[in-house]
C-alpha cells in the first residue's frame, strides 16, 4: 500500500514538474520579443542633374588698328622752297640779293616744315623738327672738321669749306628724309559710333561702341 502511494507521489510530481516547465516555456515564447524588422536596401544612387550648359558672354571687340593721315609731301614741299632759294642765293650775281635769298631759304627750311607739322595738330613732330633743323647741321659739320682736320694754308681754305658743305649735305638730307617719312603723320580719329558682329558659344551678338 506504502509502494502504490509512493508511485502516485511521484507520479503527481512528475505531472506537477512538467506542469510548470510547460507554463513557464509557454509564457516564455509569449512574453518573448518579436524579432525586429531588416532594414529596407539601400536605394540605388540616383545620378547628379546635369548642369546646363554656361553660356560665354560675348567677348570685347578687338581694339581696331590705328591708322595714320600721312603729309609727308608737305614736307618735301616746304624743303624744296628753301632748296631753291638757296640756290638763288648762288645764282644771282648781286652780292645782297644773293645774302637776302640765303637768309630767306635758311629761315624758311627751319621755320616752314615746323609750320606744316602744326597746321595739322601735331606739336611734337613741329618741335622736333624744328630743333633737329637747327642743331644737326652745325653739329655735323663741326664733328666732320674736327675728325678730318683740314689746312687753310695761304689763305687756301678749299678743304675746309669742302667738309663743310660735305658735312651740311649729308645732315640736312637726313634730316629732311626723316622729318617727312617718320613724323609727318598723325593718328585718323575713329568714328563716333562702331558696330561690330562678335560670335560666341551659342550663336553671335552685336557690340556697339561709341566715342564720346
Amino acid at each position: 500500500m506504502r509502494s502504490f502511494r509512493g508511485r502516485v507521489g511521484v507520479l503527481g510530481a512528475t505531472l506537477v514538474v512538467l506542469t510548470c516547465t510547460g507554463t513557464a516555456a509557454a509564457r516564455a515564447e509569449v512574453e518573448a520579443p518579436p524579432p525586429l524588422p531588416l532594414a529596407p536596401p539601400p536605394a540605388p544612387p540616383q545620378p547628379l542633374p546635369a548642369r546646363p550648359a554656361a553660356t560665354m558672354p560675348p567677348a570685347a571687340p578687338a581694339p581696331a588698328p590705328v591708322k595714320y593721315e600721312r603729309y609727308g609731301l608737305q614736307i618735301l614741299a616746304a624743303d624744296a622752297i628753301s632748296l631753291g632759294l638757296c640756290i638763288g642765293a648762288i645764282a644771282v650775281n648781286s652780292r645782297s640779293a644773293s645774302s637776302l635769298l640765303f637768309v630767306g631759304g635758311l629761315i624758311s627750311w627751319l621755320v616752314l616744315p615746323p609750320t606744316v607739322h602744326g597746321l595739322h595738330r601735331n606739336p611734337k613732330a613741329a618741335l622736333g623738327s624744328y630743333l633737329a633743323r637747327l642743331l644737326i647741321p652745325p653739329v655735323t659739320m663741326v664733328m666732320l672738321l674736327a675728325a678730318t682736320n683740314p689746312s687753310c694754308d695761304d689763305g687756301d681754305c678749299g678743304e675746309i669749306a669742302a667738309v663743310a658743305g660735305m658735312g651740311l649735305l649729308v645732315s640736312v638730307t637726313s634730316v629732311a628724309f626723316i622729318d617727312a617719312v617718320f613724323w609727318a603723320r598723325t593718328p585718323v580719329p575713329a568714328p563716333p559710333l562702331s558696330v561690330a558682329i562678335v560670335p560666341y558659344r551659342d550663336g553671335a551678338g552685336l557690340a556697339l561702341g561709341a566715342r564720346f
